[in-house]
C-alpha cells in the first residue's frame, strides 16, 4: 500500500510505502515469496498471476504501476477498456503493457520496471539511481527557467526605466525652449511699449 499526502496543494507530495499486515498472507523462504489469493490485479505482476513465485522484482512491476498512476493522477487503467479485473488480467497476461505517452519522463523506467520477465527488470537500487538522476535534471532545469525569468523581468524594467527618463529629458527640453521663446516675447512687447511710450 502506498500512502500519498500533501497539506497543501503548494506543498510537496508525500509517498509512504506501508504495510498493515492483511495486505498479504505469504510463507517467506530463501527470499522468495508463496501466495495464496491476494494482491489487487492493477498492480500484480504476470508471474502472480501464473502463481508462480514471487520476488523482489514482483513489486518493482507494481511500482512501475504506482509511478505511472502519479504521473497521470488517475487509474492508468481505463474502464471503459478494462471493465473488471479479469480483463487486466487476461491484458498483462498475454504481455501487454499500457501506452506511455513521449512526454512522461519516468516512461524509460516505468517500461523497465514492468518488463514481463522478473530478471529483465531493474533492482530497486538501479530504479533509486535513475530516480534521482531524474530528479536533480528536473531541479536544475526549474532553477534555470526561474533565473531566466527573473533577468528577463529585470531587463524589461530596465528598459521601461530608461524610456521614462528620456521622455522626461524630452520634456525637460521642451519646456526649457518653451520658457525662452516666452521671455524673449516677453521682451519683444516691453521693447515695442517703451518705443511707444518715447514717441
Amino acid at each position: 500500500n502506498v500512502l500519498v499526502y500533501s497539506k497543501n496543494p503548494h506543498d510537496p507530495i508525500t509517498a509512504k510505502v506501508t504495510d498493515f499486515g492483511t495486505s498479504r498472507s505469504f510463507i517467506e523462504s530463501s527470499g522468495k515469496i508463496e501466495l495464496q489469493n491476494i494482491g489487487t490485479p492493477v498492480y500484480m505482476a504476470p508471474e502472480i498471476t501464473r502463481k508462480d513465485q514471487m520476488t523482489l522484482k514482483s513489486d518493482v512491476y507494481s511500482f512501475a504501476i504506482c509511478m505511472l498512476e502519479i504521473w497521470l493522477g488517475r487509474d492508468p487503467y481505463d474502464p471503459m477498456k478494462f471493465p473488471d479485473s479479469e480483463s487486466i488480467l487476461r491484458f498483462v497476461g498475454a504481455g501487454k503493457r499500457l501506452h506511455v505517452s513521449t512526454d512522461c519522463i519516468l516512461k524509460g523506467i516505468i517500461e523497465k520496471a514492468w518488463n514481463h520477465k522478473p530478471s529483465d527488470r531493474p533492482t530497486f537500487k538501479e530504479l533509486g539511481t535513475e530516480l534521482e538522476a531524474i530528479y536533480k535534471k528536473t531541479s536544475d532545469k526549474s532553477k534555470s527557467d526561474s533565473h531566466n525569468k527573473n533577468h528577463s523581468e529585470s531587463t524589461k524594467t530596465n528598459t521601461k526605466s530608461k524610456d521614462i527618463s528620456s521622455s522626461e529629458i524630452k520634456l525637460t527640453t521642451n519646456t526649457t525652449t518653451n520658457t525662452v521663446e516666452d521671455q524673449g516675447e516677453s521682451i519683444e512687447a516691453s521693447a515695442s511699449s517703451q518705443m511707444v511710450d518715447n514717441n
